[in-house]
């Protein structure tokens, strides 16, 4: 009786803390699941396992308040955890192994409350036991920065924002702290390095080896006795090899002689340790000579490949040293751009070719170096430009007739170049008979325009209508009487395009003159379809270089 007296109170008792738990029945936000847990088991993170320290048969998960008389085989009828004495909470760290939670950058996933039921999980606050908080339904040793120690103090945004052993402190390791800190091990405090601590020397926070043992001014530095054979010199062990430490006796160099080479004290190293006009010579300092291309002058100038022998104490080219299209000219390397010595073999000029240009000689520099109504080509040639007209455009005239046409000036014809005019009430001057070779329609009123060519120039002519309705012809004559002349002048009628379609003209000149373009209408009746605006694009391609006057 008994047993089962032990037995029903078990289940009164937890009845009635369930009953507590759940309050009214009526679930509400406020309400937290509810764990009991064994007072006699300590964090399990820090303590051996408990399964182990009560008495043989004891399991942490039990209810303490079941009946302590109650017979212990039975007690198996209302425990779900494990009755095997050996095993313990499987939750639980062994004694004998480190609790992981000691480490701060990791989570125990398995540090669950022993009292509690890892298969329901936890909510916040009192769910979990004293030093654990709720993660992820998961009850977490407060190991955390955000959680810390029995008491789970959030250390984010203090002075000992870390967590380490359960409690708050500034730094763990020398990572934590910033440039020029070391982490202190006894107090977990971040100190400056020193400029005199070895251990922790300069801004590096450097440890000093067992050559240079000693911190002096935040530098590792030797002292008396830790260079072993060599000698410590201003702080850096040395072989005897220095100025104030040369030689077999390690003695500092006399003021006579005060560099050290090879182990030997002498009166020069550097170039700089003898005077003006003197060079180092093999720990001696000797005079630089007027005739030593290696120490020239009083500079002690080393001679050049351009200018490789030393005169009279300075550096002077010869007759092999200044290279293709240069010459040695008062000891100093000229470029050959003189009539003189010009070009790459710095030849003299000819009488036909007196000017040397860019490294040529040439007939011309300019129009003046040639005859009257010659000009200077490009390359250097003059071209005789005698009897070329129309080297500027004139407008002026009113391009009705032939004989006042405008002039399209040779100058602006070299590229392609574009003018635009209109036919309308100008006039109906140049009008060829029909039915009689050539054929060329050409009606109404037109425009005139001259281009003045030497004797191998090409001029290529292209005339578009402005307007859709307007169909043109385009005649090219030689001279300026246009058809009063029409048989023996006329070059070519262009007419055959449709309504505003485009005419082109192309003529190599046999022989200097003028040659006259007229744009007219090609409909054959007067109407609207033989006048309108158009453009007008030119092209001169010169025979010579020079184009004459340009």
């Amino acid at each position: 009786m008994r047993r089962i007296g032990g037995s029903v109170r078990f289940l009164v008792l937890v009845l009635a803390t369930t009953a507590l738990a759940c309050g009214s029945g009526n679930p509400g936000a406020g309400d937290l699941p509810i764990s009991f847990r064994d007072t006699h088991v300590e964090d399990p993170g820090t303590a051996a396992d408990p399964g182990h320290a009560d008495a043989p048969g004891r399991d942490p998960g039990q209810d303490l308040h079941a009946d302590p008389d109650a017979d212990r085989p039975d007690e198996a009828a209302v425990d779900p955890g494990p009755t095997d004495e050996g095993d313990g909470d499987p939750g639980l760290q062994d004694p004998g192994v480190a609790d992981p939670g000691r480490d701060p950058g990791t989570s125990d996933p398995g540090m669950v409350d022993p009292g509690q039921d890892a298969t329901v999980g936890c909510g916040t606050g009192p769910a979990c036991a004293a030093g654990s908080t709720c993660i992820n339904a998961v009850c977490e040793s407060c190991r955390f920065q955000f959680a810390c120690g029995l008491d789970c103090v959030d250390c984010q945004g203090t002075a000992t924002p870390l967590c380490l052993n359960g409690a708050c402190v500034r730094c763990r390791v020398g990572t934590d702290c910033g440039a020029g800190f070391w982490c202190r091990p006894d107090t977990h405090a971040c100190e400056r390095c020193g400029d005199a601590d070895p251990a922790h020397c300069g801004t590096d926070c450097s440890t000093c080896g067992t050559t240079l043992p000693v911190c002096a001014a935040g530098a590792c530095t030797c002292n008396s006795t830790s260079c072993g054979t060599l000698v410590c010199f201003q702080g850096a062990c040395s072989g005897c090899d220095v100025d104030g430490a040369c030689g077999p006796t390690c003695g500092a160099c006399p003021v006579e002689t005060p560099r050290c080479v090879a182990g030997a004290c002498v009166t020069c190293r550097d170039p700089g340790d003898c005077g003006a006009g003197a060079w180092c010579d093999g720990g001696a300092c000797a005079p630089c000579g007027p005739d030593d291309p290696t120490h020239c002058g009083n500079a002690c100038a080393a001679c050049t490949a351009e200018a490789p022998s030393c005169v009279a104490g300075a550096c002077v080219c010869d007759a092999t040293s200044c290279g293709i299209g240069r010459r040695c000219l008062d000891g100093a390397c000229q470029t050959c751009d003189i009539p003189e010595a010009c070009g790459a073999a710095c030849g003299a000029c000819s009488v036909a070719t007196p000017y040397c240009v860019a490294g040529g000689c040439r007939q011309c520099r300019t129009a003046g170096d040639c005859a009257p109504g010659a000009v200077c080509s490009p390359s250097g040639t003059c071209i005789d430009c005698t009897g070329t007209l129309g080297c500027a455009s004139d407008s002026a005239p009113d391009g009705k007739k032939c004989s006042t046409a405008k002039v399209l000036g040779r100058k602006v014809l070299v590229p392609w170049f574009t003018v635009s005019s209109d036919t309308t009430g100008k006039g109906y001057d140049d009008d060829l008979p029909s039915g009689s070779p050539p054929d060329c329609w050409d009606a109404q009123v037109d425009v005139m325009y001259k281009v003045f060519l030497r004797t191998g120039d090409t001029l290529n002519v292209t005339a578009t209508p402005l307007t859709a309705d307007y169909t043109m012809s385009l005649k090219l004559y030689r001279g300026t009487a246009c058809a009063g002349n029409w048989r023996a002048d006329l070059i070519t009628c262009q007419w055959g395009a449709d309504n505003g379609g485009s005419e082109t003209a192309s003529y190599t000149a046999t022989s200097a003159g003028w040659v006259t373009i007229v744009i007219d209408g090609a409909s054959g009746f007067s109407d609207e379809g033989d006048w309108g605006l158009f453009s007008l694009t030119t092209k001169l391609t010169c025979a010579d270089e020079a184009c004459c006057c340009i």
